[in-house]
């Protein structure tokens, strides 16, 4: 027996002193039990604080005790969040920071932008205005001037008012002392202006055309005085400066007013430049059919453009639709207007001036367009007859003549016209 103690003893480790039997069994009764592969203790896990278990355990293990928690949103959740929060409620609107200050802050941005484009300068205000625009202000007194019937009221100045009676040299003196009494007056200057040029001699001519450049330059405001001022560059066979006046009123003063478009195209014509009139009749006729006299300038320039056939039935439709409109050819329209739109009492005018002035050609024109707007087409016959002798080359005759020949149902003679007006135009 006390060989075998021995031989227990001698297995220790050397130095490490053999424990007791009693507190080898002591110490693995207070061991821990080994877990199990699922990491969770028998009889699962201790209950959670205030969790209310019997017993000590959480029934279904650790899912039954996430299930007991609240849920994310609800009303324990949210007084959970406040509870954490101090006790502050978010729900609950805020007068002061949830309405009041975001519309303070949006009213001191809106300002602020509102500000800044208000103080910005536009190119007229950072540069002022340019010459052309400067141009176009109407001064105080100058309202009158920019309205349409100011070329009425230039008509009725003594000067063109005896030349349209047929009165040519009292007109030409009646205009140098018009001009002479009243140098600075627009309406005088350019009515003086415009007798010279229409009646006077070379001299008178040139004179003529200085006083209607010095009432245009007085009165650029005006679309209507620089329309008067283009017809006279046009009389005084200016093509090039008339054209650029032209061309600036259409640019300065875009409206629907046909009377531009319609003498632009003809200063086309009269330079060989058909394409340009034929896009530019057809533009206005597009946008404006109200002027019965483009649809027969747009046959012409069709016809100088190498469309004859589709020119003459465009020609013929225009002085049909003149007719219709009208009751009279549109080159007349100023002359009947100012016998209050009566043609016979136009007509008996015009009869007395041709009397006074019988190879006057633009006389003879306007007599046989009246003889026409009253039926009487044999009378107007007679006159252009006349008139191609005395002025073969002219295309406004030959214009004439054919449509007195198509009322005349003679469409033929009237093509052959027609043709022979075409080929002048550059002499118009």
């Amino acid at each position: 027996m006390f060989k075998k103690k021995k031989n227990d003893a001698s297995k220790a480790q050397p130095g490490t002193p053999a424990a007791p039997a009693a507190d080898m069994a002591q110490i693995q009764a207070a061991a821990p039990a080994p877990m199990p592969e699922n990491n969770i203790p028998p009889g699962g896990l201790a209950p959670l604080p205030g969790s209310g278990t019997e017993g000590g355990r959480v029934p279904g293990g650790l899912k039954a005790s996430f299930s007991n928690m609240p849920a994310a949103g609800s009303d324990a959740a949210e007084q959970a969040a406040q509870a954490a929060a101090g006790g502050k409620n978010r729900s609950k609107t805020s007068l002061l920071f949830d309405l009041i200050l975001p519309v303070i802050v949006a009213a001191v941005c809106c300002t602020g932008f509102a500000f800044t484009v208000t103080q910005a300068k536009d190119k007229t205000g950072v540069y002022g205005l340019t010459a052309e625009q400067h141009d176009l202000e109407i001064p105080a007194k100058g309202k009158e001037l920019a309205d349409e019937s100011v070329i009425a009221e230039i008509n009725k100045l003594p000067p063109l008012k005896l030349l349209s009676q047929g009165e040519v040299q009292p007109a030409l003196e009646a205009a140098k002392a018009l001009a002479l009494k009243k140098p600075n007056d627009v309406k005088s200057l350019m009515a003086a202006g415009m007798v010279m040029v229409e009646a006077g001699s070379k001299a008178d001519r040139e004179a003529g055309i200085k006083l209607c450049e010095k009432a245009y330059s007085q009165a650029k405001f005006s679309k209507y005085i620089r329309l008067l001022y283009a017809r006279e560059l046009t009389a005084m066979r200016r093509d090039e400066d008339a054209i650029a006046v032209y061309e600036k009123i259409i640019e300065l003063f875009p409206s629907a007013w046909s009377v531009p478009h319609k003498e632009i195209a003809v200063l086309y014509m009269r330079t060989n430049s058909s394409a340009l009139a034929v896009k530019e009749l057809e533009a206005l006729i597009k946008s404006d059919n109200s002027d019965p006299g483009a649809q027969r300038e747009l046959g012409l320039a069709l016809a100088q453009d190498g469309k004859q056939e589709e020119g003459f039935e465009e020609f013929q439709k225009g002085f049909t639709r003149e007719q219709d409109l009208l009751g009279y050819p549109y080159a007349v329209k100023g002359i009947v207007e100012a016998h209050a739109g009566i043609v016979s009492s136009a007509l008996k005018d015009t009869e007395k001036r041709y009397a006074k002035n019988p190879n006057e050609l633009e006389t003879m024109l306007t007599l046989a367009r009246l003889y026409i707007a009253s039926n009487k087409f044999r009378e107007a016959r007679e006159v252009m007859e006349k008139a191609i002798k005395l002025r073969e080359n002219d295309p406004d005759v030959h214009e004439v003549m054919s449509e007195v020949m198509c009322r005349q149902n003679q469409s033929q003679s009237g093509y052959d016209e027609f043709r022979a007006a075409a080929s002048h135009l550059h002499l118009k």
